[in-house]
């Protein structure tokens, strides 16, 4: 088992123990924060003028945009 630090109100540390699950998953779990953090930095702005068309639009935009860094970073070799 791992364990993390946590400070109290009377500023103490304290060890507390985290499995080792925890420690497997936040090994494991790049590619989805990578993903994540592209999609909020690197946005295609689709604005449609019809509001029911924004859920659409929305689903599709983030396709879109998760394909076309995908193939960015294929082409740039990173």
């Amino acid at each position: 088992m791992g364990g993390a630090d946590l400070m109290e109100k009377k500023k103490k540390h304290i060890s507390v123990p985290r499995p080792d699950i925890v420690l497997q998953c936040n090994q494991n779990m790049g590619g989805a924060d990578l993903r994540d953090s592209n999609v909020s930095c690197y946005c295609i702005g689709i604005r449609p003028k019809k509001c029911w068309k924004t859920v659409r639009n929305r689903k599709f935009s983030t396709l879109a945009n998760c394909q076309i860094r995908c193939y960015f970073k294929i082409h740039s070799g990173g």
